[in-house]
């Protein structure tokens, strides 16, 4: 709304108001002072009318009232009189038709002044007691007819007055607010950005003086602004250049903070992968921090450790500390990083096998004055390296056996084949029963070497899909006599036990040869219980047992209420000729011959036992294929010994090379004798009689029995082959045309056909 608007609107109200209010206020003046004057007028001339008709009315003369009354009809407001007796009946009246609304309202509260009429009620008195009563009305009329004519006259006086107010207001605002009006519009103008527009300087008064201040603060505004623009320009300028560089510095720091992000996003996934604590020590201050590999590897709670190095070496096993703290003084004098293994307690009190790994930072005199480092838990690796070395050394053994047992193997043949051959040519004589005695120890020493080659895994097996259950079943009786009436044997035995693939008589030997040690362990007796079960191995039991490898096994325990046996002895227990027994008890080779042969059927076996706690030994067999069979290896008839036929006879070892030749000889063949492969070839080069059959050992030095064969069949095609071996290793080397059966000579080695 505009000023102008505003001030002609205010200046309506104002006349509005002061005319309302003398159209109300002074015609209500007037009425109430005329009222008050016909109120006294007719309480004046209701007196003495009623004063001068008591006489009339207290005798009953209606005749003298009547003329009485007659005398106030000159006034000129009266506009009747009425006399009542006291009976309040008419007694005499002037123009009484006009009191007829006076008789109901004679005893009402209603105003005497509204209306037409003014009402006037008297009573009559005569010496104190009311005789009557008279009724006056006055007209009112006259006073409102003046009150109307006053009325007419202030309205029409406001009007005018109204008129010319409102015309002034609309002279006087148009002239004071034409030189604001115009002042807007250049403000509105300069808004809009025209700068040059100016406001008229009409007069020289107030508001021209406002207008040229006005114009005066827009010339300065504009040398401002234009002053303002140049320096705009190069505060943009330099803006633009600061801001270019800032968002090179924002990308620089967003970029390190991408690669610190990333940095320790590495650091924690690092951190969580290894197995152990990393630790950042403050030497010159004793504080040492530590990430939360702390409680994740080894159990403490970091808000529950201290950062304070005695702390940490209160946790390092007393036997190392002494050595820990050399270390460490060496390495950090020695100018080179810190590396120490030790033993390190953890929450539940037990020791972890650490390797700590710290780098030393220095001050520039060379001074150590910080290690950050890594304490790394690697009891699983001390328990694999310990492991390893014990397969190490259980193979070692295993080699060595096995050797020991091919070359006494070969003496055994020897002695026993003479002995044989002896036994033949001596019939009855009394000489027999001392060559009997020779091979009966013969024999005994080849039970032994049986047992050697079977920890070596080079015993020959006979491998069929068997059923453990059975095996047990029908071991069970001859197991009961061998452990004796004092010790209870118990089977459990699961009915949906899956077959696997081994040697039956290998089988029997592991049943005995437990069985015998869980005898020997329950001096007093006791109770043996063998229990079967289908088993599946998973990662986190093959990393604590290697060797073995995760799948579906059948699984055998044997466990005894013995007395135990300790860590050491544990873990020597399938090393060859070690025993606890005493003197003339035991060869020590029974559990060797144990080991043998589960690792050669593809099982594995581990022991659980503490002293006075009994044992138990478990072994794990693969399962066998649903599709396999038990199948036995198939035999053909020989024919009758004896023949004309050449065979050419390789073998390195002299004494069983004699034994064959010597047999073959006087079973009427032919016999050409090699002690090696090269031999043999030269021999072959040298004979031109046909060669029926080359019988010759597999392994032997320089070259094989295979290369042998394959470069005598180039020549002569029509030349069979047999091989000859007491080694199970020289099976890999044998010929493609080999069968996979073999067959035990008359010497004690094991023949293919």
């Amino acid at each position: 709304m505009k000023i102008r608007t505003k001030m002609v609107l205010f200046v309506s109200l104002l006349i509005g108001g002061i005319s309302a209010f003398i159209f109300l206020y002074f015609p209500a003046r007037t009425k109430a002072r005329i009222i008050q004057s016909v109120q006294t007028e007719a309480r004046s001339v209701s007196l003495a009318a009623a004063f001068s008709i008591a006489p009339a009315l207290l005798f009953g003369d209606s005749e003298t009232g009547r003329s009485t009354l007659q005398l106030t009809e000159k006034i000129g407001d009266l506009a009747y009189l009425v006399v009542l007796d006291a009976r309040h009946s008419p007694f005499v009246a002037v123009r009484g038709d006009l009191a007829k609304d006076h008789f109901r309202e004679a005893n009402s509260s209603a105003d005497p002044t509204a209306g037409e009429m003014f009402r006037a009620t008297v009573p009559i008195l005569h010496d104190g007691r009311r005789i009557g009563t008279l009724l006056a009305g006055f007209s009112l009329r006259p006073m409102h007819a003046e009150i109307l004519r006053m009325r007419r006259t202030i309205a029409l006086v406001s009007a005018v007055v109204f008129l010319f107010g409102v015309i002034a207001a609309f002279v006087i605002s148009t002239l004071v607010t034409r030189p604001i009006a115009q002042m807007a519009e250049a403000a509105e103008a300069i808004s809009r950005g025209d700068f040059d527009h100016r406001a008229p300087v009409a007069a020289r008064d107030e508001a021209g003086r406002l207008a040229s201040s006005f114009n005066l603060m827009l010339d300065r505004l504009a040398a401002a602004r234009s002053a303002l623009e140049k320096l705009n320009g190069g505060l943009e300028r330099r803006v633009a250049e600061r801001t270019l560089s800032l968002e090179q510095e924002v990308g620089e720091r967003r970029r390190g903070e991408e690669a610190l992000k990333r940095a320790n996003e590495r650091f924690a996934l690092a951190a969580a992968a290894v197995n152990g604590a990393i630790y950042d020590w403050d030497i010159e201050n004793e504080r040492i921090g530590w990430t939360d590999g702390l409680t994740r590897v080894f159990g403490y709670s970091l808000k529950d450790v201290p950062a304070d190095i005695h702390w940490r070496r209160a946790r390092i096993h007393p036997d190392d500390l002494p050595r820990v703290d050399a270390q460490l003084s060496q390495d950090t004098q020695s100018r080179s990083d810190f590396i120490a293994e030790y033993r390190f307690r953890a929450k539940d009190n037990s020791y972890f096998h650490v390797w700590d790994r710290g780098r030393v930072v220095r001050d520039e005199k060379g001074r150590a004055v910080r290690i950050v480092g890594l304490i790394e838990n690697v009891t699983e690796l001390k328990l694999l390296e310990d492991n390893l070395r014990q397969a190490q050394k259980m193979d070692a053994i295993g080699r060595l056996a096995g050797g020991v047992a091919h070359d006494f193997n070969n003496l055994l043949t020897t002695i026993l084949g003479y002995s044989e051959l002896l036994m033949g040519r001596l019939g009855e004589s009394p000489e027999r029963e001392e060559v009997a005695e020779i091979q009966k120890a013969g024999e005994r020493a080849a039970r032994l070497t049986q047992q050697l080659l079977a920890f070596s895994r080079k015993q020959m097996v006979e491998l069929r899909v068997l059923n453990l259950n059975a095996i047990v079943a029908e071991t069970e009786k001859m197991l009961r006599r061998l452990i004796g009436e004092d010790v209870l044997l118990e089977t459990n035995l699961d009915p949906s036990l899956a077959p696997i693939r081994a040697d039956r008589g290998q089988l029997e030997q592991v049943l005995m040869n437990v069985a015998v040690n869980a005898r020997d362990a329950m001096e007093r007796g006791g109770r043996l219980t063998i229990r079967t079960s289908n088993a599946r191995v998973y990662e986190p039991f093959v990393r604590e047992h290697p060797g073995c490898a995760a799948g579906q096994y059948t699984m055998i325990s044997m466990t005894d209420t013995g007395c135990g046996m300790g860590e050491e002895t544990r873990k020597r227990i399938f090393e060859p000729f070690f025993t606890t027994k005493g003197p003339a008890k035991g060869t020590g080779l029974g559990m060797a011959t144990v080991y043998g042969i589960v690792k050669q059927s593809g099982g594995y076996i581990w022991i659980d036992s503490e002293k006075e706690r009994g044992t138990t030994v478990c072994i794990l067999f693969p399962q066998a294929d649903a599709g396999a069979t038990s199948a036995g290896p198939k035999f053909r008839a020989l024919p009758p010994l004896g023949g004309s036929e050449t065979v050419m006879l390789v073998e390195d070892e002299d004494g069983v090379r004699k034994l064959v030749r010597g047999v073959l000889q006087s079973h009427g063949y032919t016999v050409l004798e090699a002690s090696d492969a090269s031999h043999a070839l030269r021999i072959a080069e040298e004979t031109e009689r046909p060669i029926d059959l080359l019988l010759t050992d597999v392994v032997m030095p320089g070259m094989s029995g295979r290369e042998l064969a394959d470069r005598l069949l180039r020549e002569r095609p029509q030349t069979r082959l047999l091989y000859v071996s007491g080694l199970r290793d020289s099976d890999a080397l044998a010929c493609r045309r080999c069968d996979e059966a073999t067959h035990r000579s008359p010497l004690g080695s094991r023949l293919p056909p």
